[in-house]
């Protein structure tokens, strides 16, 4: 995906849209773990691998689990604004 902002063109691989749309659906709130799938829109029984996959985003420092739920850190918070901003999404 890219897109012209300010006259500099922002290109983001599958992975970073897909990292977006997970930090965006757990959003300020924090997203139960039982959650996640639906709050995708994907099947339920894929929830249990989707659990296991946000490892890689706690690794990262963009996601924490507290208490059963996912919760964006302060640089998950950071990286969705700033990128979505980017892009355009956000004005």
């Amino acid at each position: 995906m890219s897109r012209a902002r300010d006259g500099v063109e922002v290109k983001l691989s599958r992975e970073e849209i897909e990292t977006l749309c997970v930090l965006y659906v757990i959003g300020e709130d924090g997203c139960p773990m039982s959650e996640l799938a639906q709050r995708l829109g994907l099947s339920l029984t894929l929830n249990e691998a989707l659990v296991d996959a946000m490892n890689d985003l706690i690794d990262r420092d963009l996601l924490t689990c507290c208490e059963g739920r996912f919760v964006l850190t302060e640089n998950g918070a950071a990286t969705l604004e700033t990128r979505l901003s980017e892009v355009g999404v956000l004005q």
